[in-house]
């Protein structure tokens, strides 16, 4: 079983002829079926394996698709099928063991690549943020991909030869078993590999059913001899199919702690995990969580009282969605307090029944849920695994204080699209909490048509809210203009741009450098004035790397939102006067683009980029 498939002409056919004969069309469809199903399960599993690791859904599958069919085409040119019958099987089994070990090996190097690519492009030295990095991590994994798709692609033509040399006419019926074999295995990715098992799981599956259709041909067609490679890739397979997930999570380990590498042997995954890090998968989405202190956890302290009001709460919880940043528990209250407060202090009034779409943590409904004249929130949220997250994990728990045991909470799961086209019932307010727009399925929660109707479920006096990424025009990449123009198509007159500016000049870091009598710095010790710049100094660094949320919020109708603070009786613990101000981009002017506008039948979110960042971890 050492032949690659190109030196099968060079065999002598009367050393290959099998010593028995290799079964009834019957057993030739059901192989068929079963090599059909692998091929296009790889074909899914590898663009996921992409989608998971960069994103943009649409672009991913399209190219990872194109490249694999561009593949299987070429593979079936190569392939010299006017053989004997022996021949044929031997040339087959050497591709199904081919696949059994690439194919297994596949999900596992694209992580492995995806470690290396960040270990490279963020190590400091020669290729230190280098484009090449990224440009060498996308030519592996599509080599990888034409790879797996010309060995498939030798599978056909070797499959219609063997039928028609069991029986003449007989191609038509191998075809269309080929074409079964893949639409089973398209359904099964969907609605039972991936959300159950994950990419890694599958993808040991996939190669272990190629490992057994290979030991088949062997037991049935091939001398018994022939058995020894398939019979051990096989049980290889088989032995480390109830690993592939703690496999999976250690990979996962080198993603989300970077720092724990520090020469290429750490780039392989550790015997045991050294964090403390969890994946729930659901039929939408990986969840991962783990623990994780940061080591400028002090400077969020200064500006917060969160440490303070409730010390009970984690400062080292770290949440993602689908490998994408969503909240870490030491300074969350300066992504919930803005999204929540800043858009009832520029209303100036309270609204007393909300809409929340999204949010599935719970961490922004306890935010509004402060306000004694909320009299309901509506909550619709997709992922029944991040619900029940938010109610049973001791971290989430804890930091959300279980909104859905307050009874002015109505709980339900479901599409937000979905659900705003069934009801008709208006609010005063509408929070929308989405995930960052990384493909075409995210898209359409950002779209014309979605806040057309939300537009429709506002009272007249009623606003909207929303996480909006990238949206501060100020910045360069900004989606601001495409937001704005999809807003103006819906119908909201004006729409604002929001972010969560913290400045030296806003208490409480004003005090601290006014207060400034010393400071420790390299050099030693300084006093007076200079310890007060050097503590500007010090301060103004820290918040340079602080991460900025960006939000916009419209009115139904127009009017001028309201800029001077109104008390409402809670107590926050980092958002107040000195900041609602400085949180609106005045330099945010809304676009009217009919070209910008982003919608579900013409998406322009996310732009395609085919080499996507390197996401630093």
């Amino acid at each position: 079983m050492s032949d690659t498939p190109a030196d099968a002409a060079s065999e002598d056919p009367a050393r290959v002829a099998p010593p028995r004969a290799a079964g009834s069309l019957t057993w030739l469809y059901l192989l068929t079926a079963t090599v059909a199903a692998c091929s296009i399960l790889y074909e899914l599993l590898l663009a996921q394996t992409l989608v998971a690791l960069l994103g943009n859904s649409v672009l991913r599958y399209s190219v990872t698709i194109g490249c694999f069919l561009g593949a299987l085409g070429l593979g079936a040119i190569l392939c010299e099928s006017r053989r004997d019958a022996g021949a044929l099987w031997s040339r087959l089994a050497r591709v199904e063991l081919a696949l059994s070990v690439l194919g297994g090996l596949a999900v596992p190097l694209f992580y492995l690549f995806d470690v290396i690519q960040s270990f490279f492009y963020f190590g400091g030295g020669a290729l230190d943020h280098s484009a090449w990095v990224p440009v060498l991590f996308m030519v592996a994994t599509h080599a990888v991909i034409i790879a797996i798709g010309m060995l498939s692609g030798f599978e056909v033509p070797l499959l219609l030869a063997l039928g028609e040399a069991r029986r003449r006419g007989s191609t038509h019926r191998v075809l269309g078993v080929d074409y079964l074999g893949s639409l089973v295995g398209s359904l099964l990715f969907p609605i039972a590999l991936l959300p159950v098992l994950g990419v890694m799981t599958t993808g040991f599956l996939v190669a272990l059913a190629n490992g057994v259709a290979c030991l088949a041909i062997a037991a049935r067609a091939l001398p018994r001899r022939r058995l020894l490679a398939p019979a051990l890739v096989t049980l290889g397979l088989a032995l480390a199919l109830p690993y592939s997930s703690a496999l999976e999570l250690r990979f996962l380990e080198k993603h989300y702690f970077p720092g724990d590498i520090s020469d290429a042997q750490d780039l392989l995954p550790h015997a045991e995990l050294l964090h403390e890090l969890e994946r729930e998968r659901s039929p939408y989405q990986s969840v991962d969580t783990f623990r994780q202190a940061h080591p400028d956890q002090w400077f969020a302290d200064l500006i917060s009282a969160r440490r303070r009001r409730r010390p009970d709460y984690p400062d080292d919880f770290w949440l993602y969605l689908d490998g994408e940043y969503q909240l870490f528990s030491g300074c969350d209250e300066f992504y919930h307090e803005w999204f929540a407060h800043a858009p009832i202090q520029l209303a100036g009034e309270l609204p007393r029944e909300l809409l929340v779409l999204g949010g599935g943590d719970g961490l922004l409904l306890a935010e509004l849920l402060r306000y004694e004249q909320v009299e309901s929130i509506v909550h619709v949220e997709l992922d029944p695994v991040m619900r029940r997250l938010a109610r049973e994990h001791p971290a989430l728990a804890t930091m959300n204080a279980r909104p859905d045991l307050d009874p002015r909470v109505t709980s339900v799961q479901g599409d937000a699209l979905s659900w705003l086209r069934r009801h008709r019932r208006r609010f005063d307010a509408i929070y929308i909490d989405m995930p960052l727009v990384r493909d075409y399925d995210h898209s359409k929660v950002y779209s014309r048509e979605f806040y057309g109707m939300v537009r429709a479920h506002l009272r007249p006096r009623g606003f909207v809210m929303l996480d909006a990424p990238r949206s501060d025009c100020t910045l360069a990449g900004s989606y601001w203009d495409i937001y704005s123009s999809t807003l103006v198509a819906a119908g909201f007159p004006r729409p604002y741009s929001l972010i969560t500016r913290v400045t030296l000049d806003a208490p409480p870091l004003r005090a601290i450098i006014d207060n400034a009598k010393s400071l420790s710095t390299e050099d030693g010790v300084v006093y007076g004035a200079e310890a007060k710049a050097a503590t500007r100094a010090l301060l103004s660094e820290k918040l340079g790397q602080f991460v900025v949320e960006d939000f916009i919020f419209a009115f139904k109708h127009e009017r001028a939102p309201q800029r001077e603070w109104t008390e409402h009786d809670i107590e926050l613990d980092v958002f107040g006067p000195a900041y609602l101000e400085d949180a609106m981009v005045d330099a945010c002017e809304p676009s009217h683009d009919r070209a910008l506008i982003n919608s579900i039948a013409r998406p322009t979110l996310p732009r395609p980029r085919l080499l996507a960042p390197v996401r630093k971890p």
